[in-house]
């Protein structure tokens, strides 16, 4: 993983769990490779990974067998039947929860070898705001934080990009709004559920505020600005 690389390396995180990340994280990386694009994701919950099952494909190996010395990265990688090469993380293995710096230099190291075989590496992060997650975050070269309408799903999701921002100087932010927001909430609505400033907030999602949370979606979808 190397922001110098030709290979788009994309961060997908949030602030909570259960906001559709690896949904969204999914997505991505079967949109892509159906247009053609040498595409790998990166499971990198990598104590409670579901990218798999997500994907309907079934892995005998895993971050856990790379790390112990039991299998080289490039023998622990399925190829789904979409066509997305998938490195799974582990799942209920407590140890990989919080692995050290050593470990994940040599993950972040292990990565920039293959990168020239592909055209896109997206990380599905873990939740929050782990030194794991953002020694990833920063190895990235575009970060996607998912969001819901949802007070702390939005709360927790500005202090995920404060952090970002002010602890480790990471750009290339972008928000990505969770399609099941509901239709009738307002910002005011969110300010005031969430207990964050309403400026504060504003500025996240760099709208205007005579913009409801749904419209700035649809014009998100659209690739415009509100």
């Amino acid at each position: 993983m190397n922001k110098q690389s030709p290979a788009q390396v994309i961060g997908i995180a949030s602030g909570k769990g259960g906001v559709g990340k690896t949904t969204v994280s999914v997505n991505l990386a079967v949109a892509l490779a159906a247009m053609g694009k040498r595409v790998m994701l990166f499971d990198a919950d990598l104590s409670l990974a579901n990218a798999q099952i997500a994907l309907g494909c079934r892995a005998t190996y895993n971050m856990s067998h790379f790390l112990s010395g039991e299998k080289r990265l490039d023998e622990i990688v399925v190829t789904t039947r979409q066509g997305v090469m998938l490195v799974p993380g582990a799942s209920g293995l407590q140890d990989m929860a919080a692995l050290n710096e050593l470990q994940m230099a040599r993950i972040v190291q292990e990565f920039s070898t293959l990168e020239d075989q592909i055209d896109y590496l997206i990380v599905d992060m873990a939740a929050g705001i782990s030194p794991m997650v953002m020694t990833l975050l920063s190895a990235c070269s575009r970060r996607f934080v998912v969001v819901q309408d949802d007070p702390s799903s939005i709360a927790d999701a500005y202090g995920t990009i404060k952090v970002m921002l002010q602890d480790h100087q990471l750009d290339e932010i972008c928000r990505w709004i969770d399609e099941h927001s509901r239709e009738n909430i307002t910002w005011d609505d969110l300010t005031r559920a969430s207990g964050l400033d309403h400026r504060l907030l504003l500025k996240l999602f760099q709208i205007h505020k005579k913009t409801t949370p749904m419209t700035y979606l649809r014009l998100c979808r659209q690739g415009m600005t509100a």
